[in-house]
């Protein structure tokens, strides 16, 4: 092992790039550990050879720190996905800095955006006097577009080397935009049908209906039975997440990625209410984030509220995480998606969408916009929504075939592997020059 990789054990944001790395010619050279126990739903990534839980590198906390000190030794270059330690980390890394000394740290955003934490008591000061200077320790520094290669400096007083290196949007991902894009019309795609068919995929549905077909049953007691079973596993591949999708020819509204208050909800939701009568169904993302406090209550839970007293049963709220392959196929369906944030976020979502052809409205403020905009991609400026009719809004976006080729020729793994080894190799030469 050359190479260590700290993850957040995370199936939904690691598995295509840990695919991508696997699929390297270099594979056999990287090693990723978890930085927090695996929980459940996320241990299918333990079965790539490569992947460690740190909650079973050894017995007990005091060993599993001690063999997670020696695989920091014998690297030659760490890579920190997402430096937001917990206290029990930030302890163990502050007394052993001198492993950040080759640490190139991965940067997602909200480590660097949000990298303080916030609250009274002393230990809030002492935390972050420690993760400063923790990063101030790092090798380099890595953003995922150039619209980020200040915000170290600007945000957190660092002078790093700051490299840009994409994540790569996964590899089985690209067929369902480029489906999305080959169908007449994406938003009527039948989605139960999608749902079915993953039903019928699964293994264990096989072997019950091939054992029903050797009793001999009916087809009518078969195709019962069917319904039976692709009722109740439904939910495994679509959750609340696709079965909300209820209105089959309502305009289709995507308002933010997540519950934090920078994406600014309640005036994208001010900016919408002129379409409140007409047929739409606003979808509000909201499973991780909104837990500060906005008008005296967490702003996750203001924001539902003040969603369902300005559009009833139209606003719709997503509280799971979902796979990636569901999550595409989501948004897929939408219509125009609203992305009010005034610094670089939701990336991932915003590229996937403007791929498809989807209407994509942003805060001009956001460098994203003028960067896209650069690109070739068409954007709308979130202030304009006020004074845009429902016909305007329901014109569907063709983007640009060039400015999506950029999107393919930039995140898809093929491309992006070798960016992450142009990384890999100008952090090794910052390391040879201290």
């Amino acid at each position: 092992m050359k190479y260590l990789h700290v993850i957040p054990p995370s199936t939904r944001m690691m598995k295509g790039y840990i695919q991508m790395i696997n699929d390297s010619d270099h594979n056999k050279e990287h090693l990723f550990v978890s930085k927090n126990n695996f929980q459940l739903s996320d241990i299918d990534l333990l079965e790539y050879e490569n992947v460690l839980d740190f909650g079973k590198l050894e017995q007990g906390r005091k060993k599993q720190f001690a063999e997670f000190k020696n695989l920091l030794k014998e690297a030659e270059i760490v890579l920190w996905h997402c430096f937001k330690p917990n206290r029990e980390m930030l302890l163990f890394m502050y007394a052993n800095r001198n492993y950040l000394k080759k640490t190139i740290w991965v940067t997602w955003g909200i480590d660097i955006y949000n990298w303080k934490k916030t609250g009274k008591g002393y230990k809030t000061p002492i935390y972050n006097y420690m993760v400063k200077r923790c990063m101030k320790n790092m090798l380099s520094i890595n953003v995922p577009l150039e619209t980020d290669v200040m915000v170290p400096k600007e945000k957190i007083g660092l002078n790093k080397s700051v490299f840009v290196t994409p994540y790569c949007i996964r590899e089985s991902l690209w067929d369902k935009m480029d489906e999305c894009i080959s169908r007449e019309d994406c938003h009527n795609y039948n989605f139960n049908e999608r749902i079915k068919e993953l039903v019928e995929e699964d293994d264990k549905v096989k072997s019950i209906i091939e054992n029903l077909r050797d009793n001999e049953l009916s087809d009518g007691l078969i195709s019962s039975i069917s319904d039976k079973i692709y009722s109740k596993l439904s939910d495994k591949y679509s959750g609340r997440l696709l079965k909300s999708i209820r209105n089959e020819n309502g305009l289709r509204i995507l308002v933010g990625h997540n519950a934090y208050h920078f994406n600014n909800h309640i005036q994208s939701l001010s900016s919408l209410n002129t379409f409140k009568d007409d047929d739409i169904e606003l979808l509000l993302p909201i499973s991780y984030g909104g837990d500060s406090i906005f008008n005296g209550k967490k702003y996750k839970d203001f924001l539902i509220s003040h969603a369902k007293r300005s559009f009833g049963d139209k606003a719709i709220f997503i509280k799971r995480f979902f796979e990636q392959s569901e999550y595409t196929d989501f948004l897929s369906m939408i219509d125009v998606a609203i992305f009010n944030a005034e610094r670089q976020s939701g990336l991932g979502n915003i590229l996937k969408l403007l791929y498809m052809d989807k209407k994509v409205y942003m805060n001009k403020n956001n460098p994203l916009f003028s960067f896209l905009t650069d690109k070739g991609f068409v954007l709308l400026d979130v202030d304009d929504l006020e004074d845009t009719s429902i016909d305007d809004l329901s014109t569907p976006q063709i983007q640009d075939d060039k400015a999506k080729q950029w999107i393919e020729q930039y995140y898809h793994p093929r491309y992006a592997a070798k960016l992450w080894d142009n990384l890999i190799v100008d952090s090794k030469k910052l390391l040879e020059e201290r």
